[in-house]
C-alpha cells in the first residue's frame, strides 16, 4: 500500500503505533513521552556538538569522528542521544 499511496500510509501507520503505545502505557500506569529525534545522528554523544555528517550525502556515512576525538557509529550514537534525552526528561519530570 505504501508504494501505491506514498508517504501518507507510512505516517498513518506510525501514528497508529504511537497511539497504541500511549494507550498501553497509560493502562499500565506508565508515562509515554516522545523524544524528538532531530539532529540525533549528527550530535556527538560525548561532547554535544553537531559535527556529524548532514544532508542527503551524509546519510551514506555510517562512521564519523567528532572534533573532540570521539568515534561514532551513526545508529549507536543516535541511540545514546535518545537515551540521554529520555533520562534527562525523566529527571525533569520527577522534580
Amino acid at each position: 500500500m505504501q508504494r501505491k499511496f506514498g508517504k501518507s500510509v507510512a505516517n498513518a501507520n506510525i501514528y497508529q503505533l504511537r497511539e497504541m503505545i500511549a494507550y498501553k502505557s497509560s493502562f499500565c500506569d506508565r508515562r509515554f513521552v516522545e523524544i524528538n529525534g532531530k539532529f540525533s545522528t549528527m550530535t556527538c554523544s560525548a561532547c554535544g556538538s553537531r559535527t556529524g555528517p548532514s544532508g542527503i550525502a551524509g546519510l551514506r556515512v555510517r562512521h564519523w569522528v567528532c572534533g573532540c576525538g570521539a568515534e561514532h557509529d551513526r545508529d549507536v550514537n543516535a541511540a545514546i542521544n535518545t537515551l540521554n534525552a529520555a533520562a534527562g526528561l525523566a529527571v525533569e519530570l520527577a522534580a
